[in-house]
């Protein structure tokens, strides 16, 4: 069974969340929105729609806003999390694709590849993990994990390590993680 739990983490992104909120609700997927100190209408919009969320007092950033809703998902069941960005890049409708590719093999991590990348940065850091790891875009915010896995290495995320150093870990330690192209 494909028990799914979305974290969006989210900071001034009022007008595209309000789309994606939308789409998982259709879905009838299981969703959290981590809203990271914004001051749009982001918090007026989640209180008043009734919308499952986490208001930060305070930003605190990208990696812990995700680690603060693998906590939540924790316990209610939960096998799979997806991350996906509150900007809107990300189609909710791909979500076929990745219970396609947990049919063929039970994967630890699944990372959906951008087509473009934005920043010289993000095109640097790929080219390099490209070559290392085999994997095509390790900044991409549209990622499928296996939450039994991240519990058990929990405390190496913990230490602030960013996702990306979490992947190179699962890599090393011989977890199952493959790239899918995302356009």
């Amino acid at each position: 069974m494909f028990r799914l739990g979305v974290i969006i983490p989210s900071k001034n992104e009022f007008e595209s969340l309000r789309k994606i909120v939308k789409k998982l609700q259709k879905k009838k997927v299981k969703f959290i929105i981590i809203n990271d100190g914004s001051t749009d209408d982001t918090n007026e919009y989640l209180i008043k729609n009734k919308i499952n969320h986490i208001k930060n007092r305070v930003s605190i950033g990208y990696t812990k806003s995700i680690l603060k809703g693998i906590v939540y998902f924790k316990s209610r069941n939960i096998k799979y999390i997806l991350t996906m960005d509150a900007d809107g890049e990300h189609d909710v409708s791909y979500l076929t694709k990745f219970k396609k590719k947990l049919k063929k093999k039970n994967y630890d991590l699944i990372i959906a590849n951008r087509y473009h990348k934005n920043r010289i940065s993000e095109k640097t850091i790929s080219l390099f993990t490209k070559r290392k790891f085999d994997i095509e875009d390790p900044l991409s915010g549209f990622k499928l994990y296996k939450l039994k896995t991240i519990l058990k290495n929990l405390k190496y995320i913990s230490k602030n390590n960013f996702f990306v150093d979490y992947m190179a870990f699962l890599i090393k330690e011989k977890y199952q993680v493959i790239n899918i192209n995302y356009k």
